[in-house]
């Protein structure tokens, strides 16, 4: 048999033999793409439950708020109220009169000052709950183009396709991975500012309860003891 010959038959051993050790050592292109898509899904899932977990969550503050809003405004009424039947039943002065305007006055005071503690801070969370839902966004796009890179490399053959998967590991991994965790503090960080805001709702509403509560108290006195 020709040496050339031989030598081809060897070379083409050698290479079938090379293809068969490839393809026991890595694993299918169907094998990757489905650990990739099964990844993918997994990204979806997180990006779902955390739009959903800060929905549920700014729900729930802004009822919170809105019930403290509504309950105040019941207080400062009922003080006034109570404040006006002291006076009418305890006082026949004629300065009466212009003290129990001023109750009312005090009241609707204290009615827009407590409109203010929660419109504004309302709105704050709505912006935070859009400023957060972009972020996420962004950052499972961005995981997911990563994704899309490793299936390209996944269709390569022999062990062509490690050195795609590095090349991608060593550009992409640590951009994608920073988006991740960014996307995953400003998470946290949402929920401070949330609990935030309704605490300093909270305190608004007190000192405007305090507030429209001494003046009552002063109005009163003064159309009880007026010369």
């Amino acid at each position: 048999m020709n040496i050339n010959v031989i030598g081809l038959m060897i070379l083409v051993f050698n290479q079938n033999c090379e293809l068969v050790y490839t393809d026991s050592v890595l694993p299918t292109h169907a094998q990757q793409v489905n650990l990739l898509t099964s990844v993918e899904e997994l990204f979806e899932q997180v990006k779902y439950a955390s739009k959903t977990e800060q929905e549920t969550m700014n729900d729930s503050i802004k009822s919170d708020i809105q019930m403290t809003l509504k309950w105040s405004q019941f207080l400062i009424g009922s003080l006034r109220d109570l404040y006006l039947l002291k006076l009418t039943s305890n006082s026949n002065s004629v300065c009466s009169i212009d003290e129990k305007e001023s109750m009312v006055q005090i009241s609707q005071n204290a009615a827009k000052n407590l409109d203010n503690c929660t419109n504004q801070e309302l709105g704050t969370i709505n912006s935070n709950s859009d400023l957060l839902s972009n972020i996420t966004d962004s950052a499972v796009e961005n995981a997911e183009g990563f994704l899309d890179k490793l299936k390209s490399c996944s269709s390569k053959k022999g062990f062509t396709v490690i050195a795609c998967y590095k090349k991608i590991i060593d550009n992409d991994v640590t951009p994608v991975k920073l988006i991740l965790s960014q996307s995953i503090e400003d998470h946290k960080e949402s929920y401070i500012r949330a609990f935030q805001i309704k605490s300093l709702v909270n305190n608004c509403v007190d000192f405007v309860l305090d507030d429209a509560r001494r003046n009552l108290e002063v109005a009163y006195d003064r159309g009880m003891y007026c010369n």
